[in-house]
């Protein structure tokens, strides 16, 4: 058994990959809400990961979507989509 983090799970793909990974009985799938899991908060991010146990794969989908904000808000889209 694999255990699989996903991060976005409730945007167009992540619904989707989570599904998909959940059909497989080889997969436990991590899937935290935004509420859960900040992942521009890099200290609770290595604590949600080490409480988790043994994370084998990590799919990082969480992402600024909201396109004004990004102009705007240049480095927390920075810190949403790529760094996070």
């Amino acid at each position: 058994m694999k255990t699989v983090l996903i991060t976005g799970g409730s945007g167009r793909l992540g619904k989707w990959l989570v599904e998909e990974f959940r059909k497989d009985s080889n997969y436990t799938v991590l899937s935290p809400t935004h509420q859960e899991l900040d992942v521009t908060d890099s200290t609770r991010t290595f604590e949600f990961i080490r409480d988790s146990g043994k994370i084998d794969i990590v799919i990082h989908l969480a992402a600024a979507v909201a396109p004004v904000k990004c102009e705007i808000e240049n480095e927390w889209a920075w810190d949403t989509t790529v760094r996070g």
